[in-house]
């Protein structure tokens, strides 16, 4: 048995746990047997254990930091049938390009080919980034097959996944105390990209809600992602307002991201109307989605208020979009959010995981209503056709002003 770190320290930290449970632990010695002989004195990094009532079997076990040559490793006639790799990079070495190739190549071509017929072998890791060991191991590459993954988040779907140990309020807590982007990487399972990340922390600006006394709009606009569909049973439905002003700054002024009915949907958006009075509140009709036209109609015959509800239809694909239309506004700050707001939030914590998080319903609704205000806004800077005749061009324009 083999069992291996990125150095000679913590491999030797593995191995020495286990000796010190089969040597020490009344339990296990009362169930089996003696594993180590009190007579011997083995070391940490090699040591042999005694298979109890095997007719004298013995397995040896041994730590190797990763790097170093593991040919020729055997135990009488036999090579490593079991190998357990275990905090395989360390946060500096996973952004090393280097570090992470040549340890692959140790993983295929020097430990691989050094094990037994019908060997198994465990890798426990988080992935640190997007190119580290651990997510080109799961992903693979040109040399390559990925390696069969499997993941164990300490949430899914908004649910712990070990309440014993992981409450929600404890993962509330150490979201709140670490960061949102460490807290996707460590418990979540979502790698930090390197330099091909989309969104970065330091690209998101926010405002004081103050600050709005003194702005004026030229358009207030909101997108609604409904996810009706089935497949998207789970995912959030997001609503976000927004404004414009005459020099391009757009303004997040209202988010809604929540798990709930159609109906606690809507009501929403009443709610964003009542306070914002958005012109138009356009919203994703793509698929089973077009049905919200009726239930529109009925809220308005309920409540005798009828929004500017626009139904509009995507064609491009979801990330393509997101990444196309907000890549180059938030990193330029023309995108400012309310940082104090929980819903947005929520937001900018789905834009940091982008494209890897979960859920993309906040950005997808952003995306949306982003597009429309500068969709709007390059028509009205553009203004009246310009010609040598303005009679002319007043007369062509007779009726449709």
């Amino acid at each position: 048995m083999i069992f291996s770190s990125y150095n000679e320290e913590k491999s030797a930290a593995f191995t020495g746990r286990i000796l010190l449970e089969l040597m020490y632990n009344p339990r296990l010695k009362h169930d089996f047997g003696e594993f180590v002989s009190e007579k011997k004195k083995p070391s940490l990094r090699r040591f042999t254990v005694d298979v109890p009532d095997s007719g004298g079997k013995t397995i040896l076990v041994r730590s190797i930091s990763i790097g170093q040559d593991p040919r020729g490793f055997v135990h009488g006639p036999h090579r490593p049938d079991y190998v357990r790799m275990d905090d395989i990079q360390s946060r500096q070495r996973a952004r090393s390009r280097k570090f992470v190739r040549s340890s692959v190549e140790w993983i295929m071509q020097d430990l691989i080919p050094a094990l037994a017929e019908g060997y198994s072998a465990v890798i426990v890791a988080t992935p640190l980034n997007t190119q580290c060991v651990a997510s080109t191991l799961e992903k693979g590459n040109d040399e390559i097959h990925p390696v069969k993954t499997y993941k164990y988040p300490a949430e899914k779907q908004g649910k712990p996944t070990w309440k014993d140990h992981f409450p929600a309020s404890r993962l509330a807590k150490l979201k709140k105390t670490i960061g949102s982007t460490a807290y996707a990487q460590e418990y979540l399972l979502i790698p930090v990209a390197l330099d091909e990340r989309i969104f970065k922390e330091e690209y998101i600006q926010g405002y004081k809600r103050e600050d709005l006394r003194d702005i004026r709009f030229s358009y207030i606009f909101s997108w609604t992602d409904p996810s009706v569909k089935h497949e998207e049973k789970h995912c959030y439905k997001a609503t976000v307002c927004a404004g414009i002003t005459n020099e391009g700054t757009i303004y997040v002024l209202k988010v809604r991201i929540r798990k709930e009915s159609v109906s606690r949907m809507i009501a929403g958006m009443y709610q964003i109307y009542d306070e914002y009075k958005p012109q138009y509140m356009f919203f994703e009709d793509n698929g089973g989605q077009a049905l919200l036209t009726e239930l529109f109609d009925k809220e308005a015959d309920k409540s005798g208020v009828r929004i500017h509800d626009k139904a509009q239809t995507n064609t491009i694909h979801k990330d393509t979009r997101i990444e196309g239309t907000l890549s180059a506004p938030i990193e330029n700050g023309v995108i400012r959010f309310d940082r104090t707001d929980p819903d947005q939030k929520e937001l900018i914590d789905q834009l940091l995981q982008f494209p890897d998080g979960e859920y993309k319903d906040g950005p997808d609704a952003l995306e949306g209503v982003v597009r429309k205000l500068q969709e709007y806004a390059r028509k009205r800077r553009a203004g009246m056709p310009r010609t040598s005749c303005p009679r002319e061009a007043a007369r062509v324009l007779e009726g449709y002003l």
